[in-house]
Parts: C-alpha cells; sequence; structure tokens
C-alpha cells in the first residue's frame, strides 16, 4: 500500500495482520507514532517499512522486537527520541534504514559496528540526526556490513 496518499494515523488493528510477510506503508501522508501492535507482526520475511511519511513520536521498543528477516525502514519522517536498544538485538535484519528523522541521544552500544557485525546486517543508516557520540564516517569490513552513521546535524 506504498504511495497511496493514505492520510491520518496507522490503525491499531494492523497489529491483528499476523500472517502477513510484507507490511509497507511507504510515501504516504501517515502521522501520528508508531502502534506498539505493529509488533504482533511476526512473520515478516520481507520489508517493514513505514518510510516517506510524516511519523512522530519516539520509535516504540516494542518494535525492535520484531523478525524482520530483510530490511526495516523507518526513514523520512519526524520520529524523535532516541533510538531504542531493542532494534540493535534484532538478530535478523538484513537492512535497518532510520536516517532522517530527529532522533537524539547516544548511540546506543548494541548499535556499535561489532554488533552491527554479529547480527549480519548488511546496511544501517543513520543520517540527518542529531544522534550525539556519533561520528560521520562508513565502516565495512570482510563481512560485508555497511555501516553509515553519517549524522549530517548536530553531530557530537
Amino acid at each position: 500500500m506504498s504511495d497511496r496518499s493514505f492520510t491520518g494515523t496507522i490503525p491499531t488493528e494492523y497489529g491483528l495482520l499476523t500472517e502477513l510477510t510484507s507490511f509497507t506503508l511507504q510515501g504516504n501522508s501517515l502521522e501520528g507514532p508508531i502502534p506498539t501492535e505493529l509488533a504482533q507482526l511476526t512473520d515478516i520475511d520481507s520489508y517493514f517499512n513505514l518510510a516517506s511519511n510524516e511519523l512522530t513520536s519516539s520509535i516504540p521498543s516494542q518494535i525492535g522486537n520484531m523478525s524482520v528477516s530483510s530490511f526495516f525502514y523507518l526513514n523520512e519522517n519526524s520520529l524523535s527520541g532516541s533510538i531504542p536498544t531493542e532494534i540493535g538485538a534484532a538478530p535478523f535484519y538484513k537492512g535497518v534504514y532510520l536516517d532522517s528523522n530527529r532522533l537524539t541521544g547516544p548511540l546506543p552500544t548494541e548499535l556499535g559496528a561489532l554488533g552491527l557485525i554479529t547480527n549480519n546486517w548488511a546496511y544501517f543508516f543513520l543520517k540527518s540526526n542529531s544522534i550525539c557520540g556519533g561520528r560521520d564516517t562508513t565502516h565495512s569490513d570482510t563481512s560485508n556490513t555497511t555501516y553509515r552513521a553519517q549524522n549530517s546535524n548536530n553531530s557530537r
């Protein structure tokens, strides 16, 4: 349901669709918080994509407990607050995209380069946020993990 010009908030009832294997609402005009009920979508094996909306509030820690085996997109929203440590502990993501939000606070230790390599992530994007303790860098190693913590604004 990408690019359909949907407006309003994400219905909490979407969390009841537990047999979905892909979930995408990218490129709409959805606003408000991410419902914690979406953490009940435990069979996602391709995309969990809420990118390019107008979502606000913080990232619910429950979302980090999902078993998304492929790509996790929350980029290009207005999400604020810190990154939940639970996202760094998720073992199945191939790519995590949190760039172009209003995230602040320290980079959780679970999201350090070693954690990304251990979790077999291919990509982690964090640019255009205000994460303290991060630095503009791209880290690559033999496991083909690309770690991009490019905090273009207010990096400390």
